[in-house]
Formats: structure tokens, sequence, C-alpha cells
């Protein structure tokens, strides 16, 4: 398939080598070569940057690309111009909720857009319920929501099998 997969790491992964030397060989094996991307949340990813660079560097390597998740301010953006393995930033559920009644959530909205932009990253929505919400959101420049208003949260999977 055509389609990427976006991983929501648990944080203990981010840190744990044994993972990190495991996974290149997996996708080798399953030819999921830059059909990856791999989410870590905005805190995680400045607070731990240093020590996550070789889970960074194993993720370039392999052709996959790093979404930050739960981003709330534009501040630290600009750094990651000098993570090329970034492919987009997704916007925290407290931004999104109630977005049409908290105009300071439009505006630091705005700002991260903004922000993105100037490194080329698309930002994404999600707690999406309104179409209200999702046009105000393309309104203030983000390219691509999910959440409620499209769809009820699908089951979860507990364990997969690749074989």
């Amino acid at each position: 398939s055509a389609l990427t997969v976006s991983v929501n790491l648990h944080p203990k992964n981010w840190f744990n080598n044994v993972f990190w030397e495991w996974l290149p060989s997996q996708i080798a094996e399953l030819k999921l070569s830059a059909k990856l991307q791999f989410e870590i949340s905005e805190v995680e990813f400045f607070t731990h940057r240093e020590s996550i660079t070789n889970a960074l560097n194993i993720i370039k390597k392999s052709r996959s690309q790093v979404v930050i998740d739960n981003v709330k301010s534009s501040e630290k953006i600009a750094v990651l111009a000098n993570y090329n393995q970034v492919c987009g930033l997704k916007l925290s559920y407290e931004l999104i909720h109630l977005l049409n009644e908290k105009t300071q959530n439009q505006r630091q909205i705005k700002k991260i857009v903004e922000a993105a932009n100037l490194l080329n990253l698309p930002v994404y929505a999600v707690g999406v319920e309104t179409q209200k919400e999702l046009f105000t959101l393309a309104k203030l420049g983000v390219v691509g929501a999910q959440g409620f208003y499209f769809s009820e949260p699908l089951q979860e999977f507990t364990q997969a099998v690749f074989n």
C-alpha cells in the first residue's frame, strides 16, 4: 500500500535502545521504508531531543519521519529546521476544544501555522467536533483534521501481528 502509517510510541520506547536496534530490520523485512511516521509529543521531543538522537538517526536512515504531537505554542518550532525527519505538527486538543469561543487559541494556532509554514511543515488538528471548528481551522491555515466530526474513534488494536 502507498499509505503512511502513523505510530504513536509510548515515551519510554524513545529511550529503549533494544527497540531501536530491533526496528530497522523489521522495517526492511516488511518493506515499510518511507511508510512510517512516528509521533512524539512536543514536550517529550524538546525535553529529550539529545537523548533520542539515536532514535532520530534510525528514523532518518529508514526514510521514515516524525510528527510532533500535542503542539501548544510556536516558541520552539524554529528549532525543527535542524531535524529534517520532522514532517508535520499536530495541534493539542486543548487548542482545538471550544476553538470558536476562545480567540486566544485562534491567535496561538495562527502563530503555530505561520512558524510551521516557514519550515514547510503542515499543521494538523485533532479533536475536531464541529463543522464550525473545521472552517475556523481551515481559515487559520491548518491543512488536515481528525475528530468526532468525521468519525467515532476506531477500536484500538491491542495487539498487532505482522506475520
